[in-house]
């Protein structure tokens, strides 16, 4: 037959166990406070990271924007048919932790928005290194519409611009029927 366990109360009035100091959530609150984020010091939860997580996100950002790998190192990697898919993901994973606010650059839409590179990745040798293909200044985030039209012929950003400014400009001035 198994033993009683005995409760008390906490300072904070919860249960605890006799034998303990304090109740659960009392020696939780006291933990997370005990460690400290070994890149800027703040109070931290206990985590298998020695570092917070707003440190971890400055850290990753640093990483991806300062990665010199060549990209004809990542063809074909991790396990994908389309030789430029890892490329395409950097990309993403760059605009993701940057925060960036995902809106068309040329008609404002907010829905579906993907990442086009200005000079197309194919261009590029594969010597390049990674952060040179997905520099912010190559770098453009379309809706699938803007994005067909550009990689299709349309000339410039500038023009998709200037025509996306003119049909919103016919649309609002267009009677109501």
């Amino acid at each position: 037959m198994p033993s009683k366990v005995v409760h008390d109360k906490c300072k904070c009035g919860n249960k605890k166990q006799i034998v303990s100091d304090c109740c659960r959530k009392c020696y939780l609150k006291n933990q997370s406070c005990k460690y400290a984020c070994e890149s800027c010091g703040r109070k931290r939860k206990k985590t298998a990271s020695p570092i917070c997580r707003d440190c971890y996100n400055k850290n990753r950002t640093e990483t991806i924007l300062n990665d010199k790998t060549p990209i004809g190192k990542t063809f074909y990697t991790q396990g994908s048919q389309n030789k430029y898919n890892y490329i395409r993901q950097h990309s993403r994973r760059l605009i993701d932790s940057l925060g960036m606010k995902k809106v068309c650059s040329c008609c404002k839409f907010e829905h579906g928005i993907q990442i086009c590179h200005i000079k197309p990745i194919s261009d590029y040798t594969e010597d390049t290194p990674l952060n040179v293909v997905n520099s912010l200044d190559n770098l453009v985030l379309l809706c699938p519409n803007c994005h067909w039209l550009f990689d299709h012929g349309y000339p410039s950003l500038d023009e998709l611009i200037q025509l996306n400014k003119h049909s919103r400009r016919d649309l609002n001035s267009r009677p109501d029927g």
